[in-house]
């Protein structure tokens, strides 16, 4: 009998950026229903018009105080045989509304007996939760609080899943070692990399306007703090225009907090910033249909986060496309297999990296040798679904067997 399995989580939009998560769980429920499962990704209402889905997409709960309330409801009546909440912080709504509801939401869900698999995309250390990193999220609290919050958030996770999804071993160490979570309960499953076209770098660059002989960085993803949108910008400058680099930023507006007047003087401030220097194109949100053609017309990815507590979606869509990374070391001490690509998180390092990467044949060759061992050992969608489905099953059949 196929399993009934509903996700949680956004669903990617047309026309403005979605957390990651809501792309990863699409391809994911996309290529889970190809396996003959029946599934459907329960989204929040009133964000906005879906992006095309091969999977339906239910808006049944409102961000907020009550997306506890509707979920729960959402469970007892269509029943599904599991389901799999893809947490990260705020999912549910900005605030302590939001981690209120999760925490509300995974307490009915044991008392229920609900099978419950959770994919936790953001796990940052203890450590991690510093006056500086508060400021780079935009919390509203004192680290001690938020430190508090994490520990009771992964404590009510740890006691209402049957199995716990990360994304990279070192986020698996992290939830054992600060918050205490069985180690045995926590699986490590890749990312799994959207489906896309092949379009070809000449191609790409011919449908951008772009010529064959530019030298071309890209960055994209919402534009939060954490990322170092900052330090590429400051390295772009310090290039200058006699260095002829062109810097395509597709930096959308964060969804959990886009419209707040602080996020709205930052996201307004970075795209002053951005058109004050030469050679770099402030291209905001990147849409479905457009991505591909930017990804495969960079001659390389740039990804300067000083903070890191999940495994990037966009690094995952640039090893599918077999597109050069660079990346910060925040990144690299997370995620195995890039060091060689890696730079230390300040705006002159990044600089001096993107000129050795243009100016040094042999060390472009490296980076490009490297990101493409990377690819190979990173994106493997085949190995995400098998593992994904063994875990459905498994919560399944310890739900039977009690029973």
């Amino acid at each position: 009998m196929s399993l009934r399995i509903a996700l949680v989580t956004g669903a990617p939009l047309e026309d403005r950026s979605e957390i990651g998560a809501a792309y990863h769980t699409r391809e994911l429920a996309a290529e889970l229903l190809k396996a003959g499962l029946t599934v459907e990704i329960w989204s929040k209402s009133g964000a906005g018009q879906a992006a095309a889905s091969s999977v339906p997409i239910v808006p049944l709960w409102r961000p907020g105080w009550l997306a506890w309330l509707d979920i729960f409801k959402a469970v007892r009546e269509r029943k599904p045989d599991v389901l799999h909440v893809q947490y990260s912080t705020f999912v549910l709504g900005a605030g302590a509304a939001g981690e209120i509801a999760m925490l509300a939401l995974l307490v009915l869900l044991k008392l229920n007996g609900t099978n419950v698999v959770i994919t936790v995309h953001d796990v940052p250390s203890l450590t991690q939760i510093t006056p500086e990193y508060i400021r780079m999220n935009g919390y509203k609290f004192p680290a001690a609080v938020v430190r508090l919050g994490l520990r009771l958030i992964f404590l009510a996770i740890s006691f209402t899943a049957r199995s716990i999804v990360v994304h990279q071993e070192a986020f698996a160490t992290i939830l054992a070692r600060d918050y205490g979570i069985d180690r045995r309960k926590i699986a490590v499953v890749p990312l799994i990399a959207p489906a896309h076209r092949t379009v070809g770098r000449a191609a790409a660059r011919t449908a951008l306007g772009m010529s064959a002989s530019e030298k071309v960085a890209l960055f994209f993803g919402f534009a939060t703090r954490y990322k170092g949108i900052e330090l590429l910008l400051a390295a772009a400058e310090q290039l200058g225009a006699p260095f002829q680099l062109r810097v395509l930023l597709g930096a959308g507006e964060h969804p959990k907090v886009a419209h707040t007047v602080e996020y709205d003087a930052y996201y307004s401030a970075l795209k002053r910033r951005a058109g004050s220097i030469a050679g770099v194109e402030f291209l905001g949100f990147l849409p479905d249909a457009r991505l591909d053609e930017y990804v495969e017309a960079a001659d390389v990815a740039v990804f300067p986060y000083i903070e890191a507590q999940s495994m990037s979606g966009p690094l995952t869509i640039c090893a599918a496309h077999g597109i050069p990374v660079l990346v910060s070391t925040r990144i690299a001490e997370k995620v195995p297999g890039l060091a060689p690509c890696a730079f230390d998180p300040s705006a002159s390092a990044l600089a001096a990296a993107l000129t050795r990467f243009f100016g040094d044949p042999s060390y472009r060759a490296a980076v490009e040798a490297q990101s493409r061992t990377f690819a190979q050992q990173h994106v493997r969608s085949g190995e995400t679904v098998a593992q994904t489905i063994a875990l459905y099953r498994a919560a399944a059949s310890t739900s039977r067997t009690r029973s």
